[in-house]
């Protein structure tokens, strides 16, 4: 397993950007994995994500975003 981190962006409610890492075998499921979460969040109804970027954590990076965060 690896770490990843998706950023995406929510145009509801004004333009938010986003961030949470991921543990997946590949990018494309930790895609997967993200999208189930935030669609099965009933605090995200109505939000969509767009712009979605996947890339693999480097070692030396922390994981700290156990669960979606707003960045700036």
């Amino acid at each position: 397993m690896k770490f990843y981190e998706v950023r995406f962006v929510t145009k509801k409610g004004g333009f938010k950007k986003w961030v949470i890492h991921i543990e997946a075998n590949t990018a494309k499921e930790a895609k997967e994995k993200m999208l189930q979460m935030w669609e099965t969040d009933s605090r995200f109804d109505g939000m969509h994500t767009f712009s979605i970027d996947v890339h693999k954590l480097p070692d030396t990076d922390e994981f700290k975003y156990h669960y979606f965060a707003l960045v700036p």
